[in-house]
């Protein structure tokens, strides 16, 4: 694993092929010279994934001394959808803060979709330039959902009443 800015720890892996569901893990900080400096407290972590769906990326966000953790997955299907035509766009997307949201929620996918390309095409290069491929795919993940929060946000919100609408306008 590897640091990167925003408290955010990036790694790489490759899911068994054999049907497994399940990923065990343990955090070890290392010395320098690589040996253990200290393991992580408590048994070890896993996460479980549901494998019906083809799985582009997992977004793993815990705390190290709580066991506190979410687990969030990106399947293919959301990577390799189409980008929306503008049309389709303007034709789905409310005015207001959620039009705006679900405009740039229509950009990150792009740019994660960009971003996981460009990472399958790094794998063959330099162990540097993998490494960097696979931190802009987790920034653009980051991205996306921290857009399609703020959409599912927004979109739980109650309208205000008209008449305190007409009201703030004044």
């Amino acid at each position: 694993m590897e640091w990167q800015d925003g408290h955010v720890w990036v790694a790489r892996c490759q899911w068994p092929e054999d049907g497994s569901t399940r990923l065990e893990f343990k955090y070890i900080v290392q010395n320098p010279d690589r040996s253990a400096a200290q393991w992580q407290p408590g048994a070890n972590r896993e996460v479980l994934l549901d494998l019906t769906q083809d799985v582009a990326l997992v977004q793993v966000q815990d705390e190290w001394s709580t066991g506190k953790q979410i687990v969030r997955l990106l399947t293919l299907a959301c990577a390799d959808a189409p980008a929306p035509t503008a049309l389709a766009v303007k034709a789905r997307r409310p005015k207001g803060s959620l039009g705006v949201i679900g405009k740039e929620l229509d950009v990150a996918f792009q740019r994660l979709e960009s971003a996981v390309d460009a990472g399958e095409r790094a794998q063959e290069g330099t162990a540097d330039a993998a490494l960097q491929a696979d931190v802009d795919v987790a920034r653009a993940f980051q991205l996306t959902l921290a857009m399609m929060q703020a959409e599912e946000a927004v979109t739980t919100l109650q309208p205000r009443p008209a008449s305190r609408a007409k009201k703030a306008q004044r």
